[in-house]
């Protein structure tokens, strides 16, 4: 293993290529683990996988250059 590279630097990679391509901060914080303290979405808003997905594919080559 690379010593410059750290166990987080995917989740770094990930997130930073998510906001980039405008995903949606819940979705991103949803995907990776990260708690949400906003009530709203952490208890009445059921994020399925299909609209996982949907936000996924924002993500692309060309929002990334």
């Amino acid at each position: 293993m690379n010593p410059h590279h750290r166990p987080h630097d995917p989740r770094i990679t990930f997130v930073t290529m998510a906001k980039k391509s405008e995903v949606d901060e819940y979705a991103i914080k949803a995907m990776v683990g990260h708690m949400v303290k906003d009530i709203t979405e952490s208890t009445y808003t059921v994020r399925d996988i299909e609209w996982l997905l949907a936000d996924l594919e924002k993500i692309s080559e060309e929002n990334l250059s």
